[in-house]
């Protein structure tokens, strides 16, 4: 399993496109990020969609960023920590 670590997540499709490292998208998992901007991601020619319970590859894994032809799954630090925020557990 390849995973990538990125503050936001654009910044891995960023990488990718401005060919700034030998990262190649489709061989990617998993992405973990504190946070994203839907906006950046769509800009760059992606998406990025939450990801039901069922739907997890990996657990904790809360969106799917697609790009091309290939969906990575991502953990979101801040949709999580939201979330926990939002059900009273912190």
């Amino acid at each position: 399993m390849i995973t990538e670590c990125k503050v936001a997540a654009e910044e891995l499709l960023k990488d990718v496109q401005g060919n700034k490292s030998t990262k190649v998208f489709p061989e990617m998992d998993l992405l973990i990020c504190i946070t994203f901007d839907d906006q950046q991601i769509v800009n760059q020619g992606g998406a990025i969609h939450p990801v039901t319970d069922a739907a997890r590859e990996y657990s904790g894994v809360t969106h799917k960023l697609l790009h091309g032809n290939h969906e990575v799954q991502v953990i979101c630090l801040k949709t999580i920590i939201d979330t926990l925020e939002a059900n009273g557990v912190i």
